[in-house]
């Protein structure tokens, strides 16, 4: 009687692990049929997720869009902010006149991390960090050269922050579709006064 009972107590447990097993695995396999809300006839389904979706998102006023969710739009709301403390701190610190400045230092001048500050400068002007920069970089050079025509492009470049001719040249083209040597030309002969950039 005793090893019977042993059986189907080992038998009990084993089939018991297979269910657990298949179970996880299911839950965890990206080939399978993954579903994005729960059954709602699922008795352990939480009221949140089960809200979440038998809502659909209502259409905005004539722009065919859903509605974005609240946490979506306080994200906008919060990179709109760190962006905007972003632009001040370049425009009155100038932390681009510094060769070697850094995401990690600008987000903790803003007291911010750097994960939005790199999302927040991407979102609104389209550029990584070290573009933007490089573009604040290339107009500080500009208008340099507009005060001082006979700067040369050694002292352009370091006066501007970068740390060799090279990335200058090679930030002036990216941005101005033209070498530096060119526009300064063109600038010192009146051809145009507008800054392009």
């Amino acid at each position: 009687m005793k090893p019977i009972l042993l059986l189907l107590a080992v038998s009990g447990l084993s089939a018991l692990l297979l269910i657990l097993l298949f179970l996880c695995f299911s839950r965890k396999n990206p080939s399978g049929p993954r579903r994005s809300c729960p059954d709602p006839e699922e008795k352990e389904c939480r009221a949140d997720v089960q809200t979440a979706c038998e809502e659909k998102p209502v259409p905005a006023s004539g722009s065919g869009e859903g509605v974005r969710p609240r946490s979506e739009r306080r994200m906008d709301d919060t990179l709109a902010e760190v962006y905007s403390r972003i632009e001040n701190y370049f425009q009155t610190a100038k932390p681009y006149l510094e060769g070697n400045v850094s995401i990690c230092e600008v987000a903790q001048r803003l007291y911010t991390n750097k994960q939005y500050v790199s999302v927040a400068v991407k979102r609104f002007s389209g550029l990584n960090f070290c573009q933007y920069v490089n573009r604040y970089r290339i107009r500080y050079a500009m208008e340099l050269f507009r005060g001082n025509r006979t700067l040369r492009m050694s002292e352009l470049a370091q006066l501007s922050g970068f740390n060799s001719v090279t990335s200058f040249n090679i930030s002036f083209r990216y941005f101005m579709d033209q070498p530096p040597g060119d526009w300064c030309r063109k600038c010192r002969n009146g051809e145009f006064d507008e800054m392009t950039l």
